[in-house]
């Protein structure tokens, strides 16, 4: 990530759960946007030759707020093509998360700290959380794609994966849907 020129080429992701947890993004902004956090991890977190195989050492980038943010969520909004999130404008949702950091300077542990638990976080234009104190708690809304699939393609992959489900899951396909109750809110993402 720190070698790509252009944000808005890539979307940040910790591959959960083979790579990390989200719980860890704290950690990995303040090794985006710190370079002394970096050398730290490199020279007391990982074994002497993970550290000379990468040349991670190297390189003097760091991230602004601003190139996170792109990275985040305006980056992977654009991807989906979602013109409702990843921005502050007309028409946005109201998504937001503020965090306590002075912009102006701050270091790795500052970042850490501040990405570990937002000041506010506010959804849909609502306040759910303000100081680690939750407000609120609004249904979310379920986001799915809406494609064209031949229905017999649609009817073969279908056999294929209760197929597959049988012998691999300890529960029934049929008891594995989502019940509409748990998602009353939908938006559907046409392409």
């Amino acid at each position: 990530m720190l070698l790509v020129k252009d944000p808005f080429q890539i979307g940040f992701t910790t591959d959960h759960p083979n790579g990390a947890p989200f719980t860890t993004y704290p950690i990995a902004f303040k090794w985006l946007m710190d370079k002394k956090s970096r050398e730290e991890m490199l020279k007391n977190g990982v074994h002497q030759k993970a550290t000379t195989a990468t040349t991670l050492s190297d390189i003097d980038r760091e991230y602004s707020l601003y190139e996170l943010a792109i990275v985040t969520r305006a980056g992977n909004a654009k991807t989906l093509g979602m013109k409702d999130r990843g921005h502050l404008g007309v028409g946005a949702i109201g998504d937001v998360a503020v965090y306590k950091i002075n912009p102006e300077r701050y270091t790795g542990r500052d970042l850490e700290k501040a990405f570990s638990a937002a000041a506010y976080t506010i959804k849909d234009g609502q306040i759910v959380v303000k100081d680690g104190e939750i407000m609120a708690v609004p249904m979310g809304a379920l986001i799915r794609a809406e494609g064209k699939v031949k229905e017999s393609l649609m009817e073969d992959m279908l056999e294929d994966v209760k197929h597959s489900w049988r012998d691999h899951y300890s529960i029934n396909f049929n008891n594995y849907a989502v019940q509409d109750v748990y998602a009353p809110k939908e938006k559907v993402v046409r392409s």
